[in-house]
């Protein structure tokens, strides 16, 4: 049987032949990735709020686990823009210590039934902050829709981590209507036209191969840490495998030891933008070379014609790869299930 089963595997064709192990096709999803980012930025259109923008001098994007990363995302573009809008991220059951009375909540939980994302809204309620939410239902949309607080409702049926693109763009367009972005509409439909345009589905078929079976280190500097972050919970939660990052510099002062001795079952992934100072592209030219010499390097120049676009397309490529790889494994990539047993025992949550 062993014998057997070792011949079947020699005669499969990958990817094709591992379909099957996509329980809930999440690659027609990717498959029609330009529609969806498109009608997700258009949802908030119609949002009703009665917030002085003006007054608002603080975002606070509150969530947990896939909901969360649209806000680190947008934190890191808005770095990235040089914008003088505070992001801060919240992901506890409180919002931070001195957040700005004058601030914004954005609570974002998918399901809408996150309990330190409910326990967030509610303790900016009693700090008399303003708050809103993006949710699929739930708790949190019922709340919301009691207090007569601003809602954007997202599509039902997916996970938290693939409905990325409709809390994040979504998202963005909130910040338009709050005065606190200019318009990103040309900027999202150059975006599909470049996703159409490029076979962005086979980087991450071949980068899967070039992962099965190794040890996955992500190496980039502060303006990508978010999007690093994602690629990271993209392999814990499709491919069900351990994933490590760090940044340039600090790495060079202890991680880069590492590869002094044979490390074959493992391979680096580098993430790299002209966003970086020249010295700091040189530091890490000398650190991929030394990386090399005992380790397998793949490093990813980020290109695009804008920030926006850049950091999106390279998200892409790190979801993709994380399916492709759970493929590769034999592993149903929405299979999430140890979250829902946690939950399970946790039991009811009372505020």
């Amino acid at each position: 049987m062993a014998e057997e089963h070792k011949n079947n595997a020699i005669e499969e064709n990958f990817p094709d032949d591992f379909y099957p192990y996509d329980k809930e096709d999440i690659r027609s999803f990717y498959k029609h990735i330009t529609k969806r980012i498109q009608e997700a930025y258009k949802i908030p259109e119609l949002m009703q709020h009665n917030f002085k923008t003006q007054d608002i001098d603080e975002i606070v994007f509150a969530g947990m686990g896939g909901s969360a990363i649209a806000g680190i995302i947008i934190k890191d573009y808005f770095a990235a823009l040089k914008s003088n809008i505070k992001i801060t991220i919240a992901n506890s059951y409180h919002i931070p210590e001195g957040t700005s009375k004058k601030a914004l909540v954005i609570c974002i939980s998918y399901s809408g039934n996150t309990e330190e994302t409910l326990s967030m809204f509610k303790d900016a309620k009693r700090n008399n902050i303003k708050v809103m939410s993006i949710t699929s239902g739930g708790k949190l949309e019922e709340i919301t829709n009691n207090y007569r607080l601003p809602l954007i409702k997202l599509p039902k049926r997916l996970h938290p981590r693939h409905a990325f693109p409709y809390m994040f763009f979504s998202a963005i367009k909130v910040l338009e209507k709050l005065n606190k972005i200019d318009s990103h509409e040309e900027i999202v439909k150059s975006l599909a036209k470049v996703i159409a345009s490029k076979n962005f589905e086979k980087m991450g078929i071949n980068l899967a191969e070039k992962l099965y079976k190794k040890k996955i280190f992500i190496y980039t500097t502060a303006e990508l840490q978010g999007i690093a972050y994602r690629w990271k919970t993209q392999f814990n939660e499709n491919s069900k495998v351990p994933c490590a990052t760090h940044l340039f510099p600090e790495l060079c002062h202890n991680e880069l030891c590492q590869y002094m001795q044979d490390m074959k079952d493992s391979h680096v992934i580098i993430l790299r933008t002209d966003l970086i100072e020249r010295r700091m592209q040189k530091r890490i030219d000398i650190a991929k070379k030394l990386i090399s010499k005992n380790c397998e390097v793949t490093e990813l120049d980020i290109k695009g014609s804008d920030i926006f676009t850049k950091f999106y397309t390279t998200i892409l490529i790190g979801d993709l790869t994380s399916y492709y790889l759970a493929l590769r494994y034999r592993r149903d990539p929405s299979d999430d299930s140890i979250i829902g047993q946690l939950k399970k025992e946790l039991g009811p949550w009372v505020n």
